[in-house]
């Protein structure tokens, strides 16, 4: 037999014509075409995943980076973010003008109304969107199963909505197993320090190996100096290229955030990780300093995700 056969989201029909409305400067029913889209859509991610690629196919590129940036704006945690990231440079390869766009640093263009009925929670039940059931929830847990990233981000959105005390427990339970992310568990480690946890805890470093770490200690990975560092020095090598830094930056804050809090154990500059990433996303056949090998592999795990055969965690 052959392949199954794939029918688009139903919510594109709508999206098409919304955007064709826009075009043609019709943006009250381009609104309420947007509202239709929303109303028939199984998820937010479904509508905003598509929303982004009728954009494009419409080379409406400006209002399809306008939504990107207001999407991750939105985000509450570096799993979700990563994933819109991955979604976007997938879209970057596939349109090209996604890219020119963002190189011409033009101002935005998508009316507000428009970003409103498509990033915002408070509109029509997404089913997929909502909190998982406390069975659920309790389930997921404690399976040994790994944990895919939707997974991992419900389970995030299910710890934010419960009492600190109540979240506590279940997260030192997560941070105890192999089978998170460790994007995730630093998505884990800032639930704890934005409650001003106290005490010292066993946490796995990107080799597998358990360290301890004093919470008090911690800042978010965001506001700790070594990733401010980085930061800046992207701003500054990167200042012709916007493209070249957005992407940068989008690849600092995951590797940063997947040796958190172990950035010293790397014994490295933040410039020579930076340089090291630029390389080996260029694909220079002389990375084959031992440092750039480290990054390599750090590099992997964030990508591999967790169940990669890069992953140490499974060794």
């Amino acid at each position: 037999m052959g392949e199954s056969l794939s029918f688009p989201k139903q919510e594109q029909r709508y999206l098409r014509l919304a955007v064709d409305a826009y075009l043609d400067d019709r943006n009250n029913d381009a609104v309420d075409l947007f509202y239709q889209a929303r109303q028939i859509a199984n998820t937010l991610t479904d509508l905003q995943e598509s929303a982004l690629e009728v954009f494009c196919e419409k080379a409406c590129y400006q209002e399809a980076i306008d939504l990107f940036d207001e999407i991750i704006i939105k985000q509450d945690c570096i799993n979700a973010t990563n994933n819109w990231i991955q979604y976007f440079e997938d879209l970057a390869d596939s349109y090209s003008g996604l890219e020119e766009a963002y190189n011409n640093e033009k101002a935005s263009k998508i009316p507000y109304e428009f970003l409103d009925l498509l990033t915002s929670a408070d509109f029509s039940p997404l089913a997929d969107d909502l909190p998982i059931s406390p069975e659920e929830f309790a389930e997921k847990i404690m399976s040994t199963d790994l944990l895919n990233a939707k997974e991992q981000t419900l389970i995030y959105q299910n710890l934010q909505s419960l009492p600190f005390d109540e979240a506590k427990e279940l997260i030192y339970i997560l941070l105890q197993s192999k089978r998170i992310h460790l994007i995730f568990q630093t998505d884990l480690i800032h639930l704890l320090v934005e409650n001003q946890e106290k005490g010292s805890y066993y946490l796995r470093d990107w080799q597998g190996e358990k360290r301890l770490v004093d919470f008090a200690d911690l800042k978010l990975a965001t506001d700790e100096p070594a990733f401010k560092a980085g930061v800046g020095y992207i701003d500054s090598v990167y200042q012709d290229d916007p493209f070249l830094m957005e992407i940068m930056h989008q690849e600092w804050l995951l590797f940063y955030c997947a040796v958190y809090p172990f950035f010293d154990t790397l014994n490295m500059k933040v410039k020579e990780v930076i340089k090291g990433l630029t390389e080996i996303m260029g694909h220079v056949k002389a990375v084959n300093d031992m440092k750039y090998q480290k990054i390599r592999t750090i590099r992997n795990l964030i990508y591999d995700g967790i169940g990669g055969q890069n992953d140490p965690l499974n060794h």
